[in-house]
C-alpha cells in the first residue's frame, strides 16, 4: 500500500512538472489562445447546430472561422484604422497654446455664472494642473501609437495564432473538454456546476458586456457623425471602453462632447444632442444588456465592478473575462461548500 501511495505521489508530481513546462511553452501565445477559447465557447451552440446539418467537424470549423474573420475581425480592423488615423491627427494638432485657449474659454464661461464668482485667483493654478494632466495623456497616447506601429508584426502573428487555435478548438474541442472534465477528481454534480459557471460567465461577458459595449459604441459613432462631431471614430472607440466603467458608462464620453456643442453651436443643437445621447446611447444599455446576458451572470454589482477593473488592471483587456470568471467560480465553489459540506454537517449555525 505504501509503495502504491509513493508511486501515486511521484506520478502527480511528474504531471504537475510537465503541466508547468507546457504552460511556460504556451505563455508567449496565451492571449490569442485565451481569446480563441472564449470565442469558441460563445460559438459552441452554433457550432453544434451547423455540425448536425453539415455532418463534418472540419468543414463546420472552417466555415465558422471564416465567418469570424468576415463578420468580426474585418469590420473591427476597419473601424480601428479610422480611429487610429483620428488619434494620430488629434495628437498632432493639440499643443499647449491650443489647450490654454480652450481651457481659458471654458473658465471664462464659468466665471460669468454667480456660483463660480471668486475663483479668478485659482485660475492660473487650474490651467497649469489641467495642462500638465492633458500633456501627460498626450505623451502616453503618442507612446501608445509608436508601440502599435512597432508591434504590428506581433499583432499579425497573434491574429494568425488566434484563428488557427479557434479552428482546432471548434474541430476538436469536445474531446479535449470531456478529457479535462473526466480528469478532475471531484464528483460529477460538482464538476457540472463548475463547468456550467465557466461557460455561463464567458457567454454573459461576450454577449452581455462586450456586446452591449459594441452596440453603444456603434450607436455613439452614428450620433456623433449625425451631429457633425469631429473625431467621431475616436470618440466612438472611447465609448466602447467607457461603457465598462460604472456608474455613468458611455456618458463619460458624450457629456463632455455636449459641453463642446454648447460652446460651439446653438442651444437647440445642444439640447437635441443631449436627448439623442440619453435615448440612443445610454438607455440602450438597459435594453441590450438584460436581453443579451439572460441572467447568466448573477454576481452582485459591486463584485462585478471590481472584477472588471481588477481583471483589466492585472491582465489587460482579456481581464474583462478573467475577472468575472474568477469571482463567479469562487461564488460557485462557496455554494458547493455550503450545500455539500456545511449544511449536511450542521456547521452553518
Amino acid at each position: 500500500m505504501k509503495k502504491e501511495y509513493f508511486f501515486f505521489v511521484v506520478f502527480i508530481i511528474f504531471i504537475v512538472a510537465i503541466l508547468f513546462s507546457a504552460i511556460l511553452l504556451l505563455l508567449p501565445f496565451i492571449k490569442p489562445i485565451m481569446w480563441a477559447i472564449f470565442l469558441a465557447t460563445a460559438l459552441w451552440p452554433l457550432r453544434n447546430f451547423m455540425n448536425r446539418k453539415i455532418k463534418s467537424k472540419t468543414l463546420t470549423s472552417l466555415v465558422l472561422s471564416i465567418l469570424v474573420l468576415i463578420t468580426i475581425i474585418l469590420p473591427v480592423s476597419t473601424l480601428a484604422g479610422y480611429t487610429f488615423r483620428e488619434l494620430t491627427s488629434l495628437t498632432g494638432k493639440l499643443s499647449t497654446d491650443t489647450l490654454n485657449s480652450f481651457i481659458n474659454s471654458y473658465i471664462d464661461i464659468l466665471t460669468q455664472h454667480p456660483i463660480f464668482k471668486g475663483i479668478e485667483s485659482y485660475i492660473p493654478d487650474i490651467i497649469t494642473r489641467v495642462n500638465n494632466y492633458i500633456n501627460e495623456i498626450l505623451l502616453k497616447l503618442s507612446a501608445y501609437i509608436k508601440d502599435l506601429i512597432i508591434q504590428t508584426g506581433g499583432i499579425i502573428v497573434d491574429f494568425v495564432i488566434f484563428l488557427f487555435t479557434l479552428f482546432f478548438i471548434l474541430k476538436e474541442g469536445d474531446s479535449f473538454y470531456y478529457t479535462l472534465k473526466a480528469s478532475i477528481p471531484i464528483e460529477k454534480q460538482e464538476k457540472e456546476k463548475i463547468f456550467a459557471t465557466i461557460r455561463d460567465t464567458i457567454i454573459a461577458v461576450i454577449y452581455g458586456t462586450i456586446g452591449t459595449a459594441f452596440i453603444q459604441s456603434l450607436t455613439a459613432l452614428i450620433v456623433f457623425m449625425v451631429f457633425g462631431i469631429p473625431y467621431s471614430f475616436l470618440l466612438g472607440f472611447l465609448t466602447f471602453f467607457a461603457s465598462f466603467i460604472p456608474p455613468l458608462g458611455a456618458s463619460y464620453i458624450w457629456l463632455p462632447v455636449s459641453i463642446y456643442l454648447l460652446k460651439t453651436t446653438s442651444f437647440l443643437k445642444f439640447m437635441l444632442f443631449i436627448i439623442c445621447s440619453s435615448l440612443f446611447i445610454s438607455s440602450i444599455d438597459n435594453i441590450a444588456r438584460p436581453m443579451l446576458m439572460k441572467n447568466k451572470l448573477s454576481l452582485p454589482y459591486v463584485i462585478l465592478f471590481f472584477s472588471f477593473f481588477g481583471g483589466i488592471t492585472k491582465f489587460g483587456f482579456i481581464g474583462v473575462f478573467l475577472g468575472p470568471m474568477v469571482f463567479a467560480l469562487l461564488s460557485s465553489l462557496f455554494g458547493i461548500l455550503r450545500e455539500k459540506y456545511l449544511e449536511n454537517t450542521g456547521r452553518m449555525d
